[in-house]
């Protein structure tokens, strides 16, 4: 896809970037979403991709508002995994190695 590379779209700053995945799930859930802090999650939710795209065991904190997209990308590759709250702003999800 249009700009879908290791850099989460870092790249030419001239290229149309697409959506790489659309999960139809944010029911305008970031309507009202500061520009910034959603292009924080949107990078967040990115970097998580990649890491998840290696096959390997990983922890990582994700930002509660990414949590549901993050557990249908990890439904959606089977990949097994937990959650739990570590403190007010962050999720932490244990994610097992690919089979």
């Amino acid at each position: 896809m249009a700009g879908h590379d290791d850099d989460c779209g870092y790249g030419d700053y001239g290229t149309e970037y697409e959506s790489l995945i659309d999960f139809d799930i944010d029911d305008g859930q970031l309507t009202d979403t500061n520009p910034v802090k959603a292009f924080v999650f949107g990078y967040a939710f990115c970097r998580f991709i990649l890491v998840l795209d290696t096959g390997r065991y990983f922890r990582m904190p994700i930002h509660p508002e990414n949590a549901d997209r993050v557990t249908r990308m990890l439904n959606l590759r089977g990949r097994d995994f937990r959650s739990r709250p570590r403190g007010p702003n962050w999720i932490e999800f244990e994610v097992q190695e690919l089979s």
